[in-house]
């Protein structure tokens, strides 16, 4: 269907590009927090593995009444030494054990440390289970092996809250974006309107 008013072309087009505008911000902006929200997982997941790893601070029961994360530590055989009470999901068990053999060694110890350390890099993926999407790190010390599960039921709750936000808002800005455009394309046609009428008189004239 053609629009006759170009006033009203005007509105649309406006409307459209903004809205384009705004989603490739909103989809690009929604891709960098998730991203962020990973980055600080993994670093509390790098932190937890090197507590869990020694054998004198294994905070064991701080994993044992969240069902949301889950603990396996292995010894050097493979036999296991701990497993927390999430464990009791038998998909979740068996990709602790999956990333634990693919789990690189972690650094040796030093008697001095090194100028600049290098810091392990554990085994991170994520997986999913009947029970939800896990966050896994793994890590082979000397004498243990360690991985660590974190339910991501808590940064998809807090991503579903930033996507209806941006649900909310830019249909919003969308319908500011097209009444502006209206208003400035009314008065920037007003001469044109004011012209042709003029000219719509003459020619009743003659």
């Amino acid at each position: 269907m053609k629009i006759r008013s170009f006033r009203l072309r005007i509105a649309l087009l406006s409307a459209t590009l903004a809205g384009i505008a705004l989603l490739g911000f909103g989809a690009i902006s929604w891709i960098q927090i998730y991203s962020a929200k990973v980055n600080r997982l993994d670093a509390d997941l790098l932190n937890q593995l090197m507590r869990a790893g020694r054998p004198r601070d294994r905070e064991q029961r701080f994993f044992e009444d969240d069902p949301k994360i889950g603990l396996l530590v292995l010894d050097s055989e493979g036999n296991p030494r701990y497993q927390s009470a999430a464990l009791s999901d038998q998909t979740l068990d068996q990709l602790l054990r999956r990333n634990l053999q693919l789990a690189p060694p972690a650094p040796p110890r030093r008697e001095l440390p090194p100028i600049r350390p290098i810091p392990p890099r554990p085994q991170l993926v994520t997986g999913q289970t009947p029970t939800g999407t896990w966050r896994i790190g793994a890590l082979n010390f000397p004498e243990t092996q360690v991985a660590i599960a974190i339910n991501l039921h808590a940064i998809d709750q807090e991503m579903d809250g930033i996507r209806n936000i941006f649900l909310i808002s830019i249909p919003g800005m969308l319908l500011l974006v097209a009444g502006g455009a209206w208003i400035v394309a009314g008065r920037a046609l007003r001469p044109v309107r004011q012209l042709t009428g003029v000219i719509q008189k003459v020619t009743l004239v003659m």
